[in-house]
């Protein structure tokens, strides 16, 4: 590590460097919490050019690699395992270097928050439809790494259908200039989509090429309740037939709803689940809204948002859910599976028969759009299974379902054991000949996705 320490700053100023504990403790465990560990370096590029030399060296002399965003991994994708393993942070790569209005194209650097991106392209009456949970605080470039989705994925997608082109570092330290700004392109394989949602274990995301659309005009919001999830899924379901597609549809079980009330002032406080509907273009489409859900089973009552203080404080209520349940709870199992929509009645009510069977709590909440539920095992401090055997059983029914075991939060370290489980020893196989391709000496976040 001497050598390579002195090899590395001729690349980067003193600055650039990090080694002081107490400055490396930021970079030690992510939103995971699973893991505490201090890596020996925290490196802060400023550029391409120092990235790449970064790469070169760390080849010769052995060392891995871990980028840093923003740290809000889940499912601790960029945590550090080896005393070889430095932090490369991509922080100080956050410019917005291009809000192209004529082609409909935003090109940012990995560390752009993802806030910070939307307002600045609203602002020139445009729009970056993609929204996680932690887009107040997570980077693009963290987004395209786990290939993030969030509440508007119903109607407009996830990342990947927003990078038109990516400029990548492989493990090599060849600079790879994937795509750009058409928006069309069928020349060759699609090297780019390999990059994304691969977790910086293929190469470091340098630049990022992303299509924006015109701003959405007269958004409106309602807050719907229901008897229990299994209406609200039976509501949902007939909104589609009825050719209503929401821009968002949030829900919420009956255990969530028992502590957000708690916390916050949500309408019928009884309601035992409700749902937030984002619709887009005509207010006629609440009394639509009514007219449809007054005649499904279950419903209670329809709240439309038109007040800006009511409508945040809702939504506000909605993305601290994960939170809340810390809050109230000792120790949370967490899943973030996605399954096919028409499925989603059917693997709720098993995964809560599951909790039943060993008394234990079961909170879910999610997107009705598109299958993903984020699932919440509440334990007490005496258990009478294991919580790694009660996720096991969990994944059987997202198996039995047709699911994947994420929607959005990626693999991680977390769900290694069980990717291998779903897609079988001969894709993880091809997986690791694609990494070798890009990756040889598996310098980049190993340990990640698979061993």
């Amino acid at each position: 590590m001497k050598e390579f320490l002195e090899e590395l700053r001729k690349i980067l100023n003193k600055d650039s460097i990090i080694q002081d504990k107490d400055l490396i403790d930021k970079y030690s465990e992510d939103k995971s919490t699973i893991y505490k560990s201090y890596p020996p370096l925290v490196l802060k590029p400023k550029n391409l050019n120092e990235i790449v030399n970064i790469v070169k060296l760390c080849n010769k002399y052995k060392i891995s690699i871990t980028c840093w965003g923003a740290g809000t991994s889940v499912t601790g994708s960029c945590l550090v395992f080896s005393e070889k393993n430095i932090i490369l942070s991509l922080e100080r790569l956050n410019k917005i270097l291009e809000i192209d209005t004529e082609n409909l194209i935003a090109v940012v650097e990995p560390g752009v928050i993802t806030y910070n991106l939307k307002e600045e392209v609203e602002k020139v009456n445009l729009f970056y439809p993609p929204d996680p949970a932690s887009f107040e605080s997570s980077t693009i470039g963290g987004n395209v790494s786990t290939n993030a989705g969030g509440p508007s994925t119903v109607k407009y997608g996830v990342t990947k259908d927003y990078v038109t082109g990516l400029e990548v570092v492989t493990g090599k330290g060849e600079v790879l200039k994937l795509g750009g700004k058409v928006i069309k392109n069928s020349s060759g394989y699609n090297l780019k989509d390999i990059f994304i949602g691969s977790e910086g274990t293929l190469g470091i995301i340098t630049k990022i090429y992303l299509k924006l659309l015109p701003k959405p005009e007269n958004k409106i919001s309602v807050y719907v309740t229901f008897e229990n999830i299994f209406n609200l899924f039976e509501a949902t379901n007939i909104l589609f037939k009825n050719s209503i597609l929401p821009s968002s549809l949030e829900y919420m079980d009956d255990v969530v709803l028992k502590y957000l009330t708690k916390k916050y002032n949500l309408p019928d406080k009884n309601a035992k689940a409700s749902i937030i509907i984002d619709l887009e273009d005509s207010s006629e489409k609440i009394m639509r809204l009514y007219e449809i859900f007054e005649k499904v089973e279950g419903f209670i009552n329809l709240y439309p948002l038109d007040n800006p203080v009511r409508e945040r404080d809702i939504w506000n209520a909605r993305r601290s859910i994960g939170e809340v349940l810390k809050e109230n709870c000792s120790f949370i199992g967490k899943a973030d599976i996605s399954v096919p929509r028409g499925t989603l009645k059917k693997v709720i009510s098993d995964i809560k028969n599951l909790g039943k069977k060993y008394n234990i709590e079961v909170a879910c909440f999610g997107h009705a759009g598109d299958g993903n539920i984020h699932v919440n095992f509440l334990f007490e401090e005496s258990l009478n299974i294991k919580e790694n055997e009660l996720l096991f059983q969990m994944y059987q029914i997202v198996k039995k379902y047709e699911g994947v075991p994420s929607g959005e939060h990626g693999i991680g370290v977390l769900k290694k054991e069980i990717l291998k489980d779903f897609v079988g020893e001969n894709q993880i196989i091809i997986m690791k000949e694609i990494k070798k391709i890009f990756d040889p000496n598996n310098i980049l976040n190993p340990k990640k996705v698979f061993d």
